[in-house]
């Protein structure tokens, strides 16, 4: 009797999903594209890449003396004298850390820079998104990276017009 109630409900409930489902209007978001194709999100990326290029530069450069300082170290290896050999060998652990401590400082930097440029930008998304998803009469969006989709219809993803309406916004800022 328990198993025919249950099984009762069940199809009382899956058939009234669809009538619910009909009314309700969807759209997915992806909001990476969004960031990374829209005038702003291209603004923040160029003046992210300008203010890092100097430690970028400063990596390479480390990068570089350091693979010459080991072929050198290689190919030299054997005519050196143990002071020499041990010298040699503290420079290179000493210039790879050196390496190791730049990364690390160029990533949090990079981090922390983008985390401060983009927060007015990701605001004015948000607002931007917010307002037109109100005036379309979206009732339910999901951002599509952190959803779990696995398939999308085209019709149901308002990126493209978004990232249209972020650029104006942009550019009523007076970007």
């Amino acid at each position: 009797m328990k198993k025919v109630l249950f099984l009762a409900m069940i199809f009382a409930i899956v058939l009234q999903a669809p009538a619910f489902a009909a009314d309700l209007k969807v759209a997915v978001i992806h909001m990476e594209r969004l960031k990374k194709t829209s005038e702003p999100g291209k603004y923040i990326a160029e003046e992210l890449k300008k203010k890092l290029d100097p430690m970028v530069k400063e990596r390479q450069q480390l990068e570089e003396e350091l693979k010459r300082l080991s072929e050198e170290f290689k190919n030299k290896s054997a005519a050196y004298s143990l002071d020499t050999k041990r010298e040699k060998e503290l420079e290179l652990k000493r210039k790879f850390r050196d390496l190791e401590d730049l990364r690390r400082d160029l990533q949090q930097k990079a981090i922390a820079e983008d985390k401060t440029m983009s927060a007015p930008v990701l605001e004015l998304m948000q607002q931007t998104a917010q307002k037109y998803i109100e005036e379309h009469g979206y009732d339910l969006v999901f951002e599509f990276q952190q959803s779990g989709l696995l398939y999308l219809d085209k019709e149901l993803d308002i990126t493209e017009p978004l990232i249209e309406e972020v650029n104006k916004a942009w550019k009523a800022q007076g970007h």
